[in-house]
């Protein structure tokens, strides 16, 4: 009895010699996977850096040229109000040069309708006397 006993011992102990082997295995694939996952989750890391660095410069560079771009808006509303102002006054200008043309015009016309009249009175006399 106490060989079956040894016997069944030893065989329980080469199973968990075996078991304990199969976990150290499993323990050494799971070390390598964990190795393998860590270098790649510091590459990724690094390579997410870098891409949040470039898009943090590309940001700060928008926003200078939504500035620079702003600045030259505000630029052409000034410079389209300026010439707004210019054409009015160059409106009224024109508006006073030809309302003064016309009175001059009409000056001329009351002068020479004046003559006209004075011709055909003269011309009646001149007819009267033959």
């Amino acid at each position: 009895e106490a060989r079956d006993a040894r016997a069944s011992i030893f065989e329980r102990l080469a199973t968990l010699e075996d078991a304990v082997e199969e976990q150290a295995a499993r323990c050494q694939h799971l070390e390598n996977a964990h190795s393998s996952l860590h270098g790649s989750l510091q590459e990724h890391a690094s390579s997410s850096k870098a891409s949040i660095s470039q898009h943090a410069a590309d940001v700060v560079a928008l926003k200078s040229t939504l500035g620079e771009s702003e600045a030259y808006i505000a630029s052409l509303h000034s410079e389209r109000a300026q010439l707004c102002d210019r054409i009015e006054e160059l409106a009224a200008t024109r508006s006073s040069y030809v309302s003064s043309e016309v009175a001059e015009m009409l000056r001329r016309v009351d002068e020479a309708s004046a003559e006209l009249r004075e011709l055909r009175a003269e011309i009646k006399v001149d007819a009267g006397r033959q």
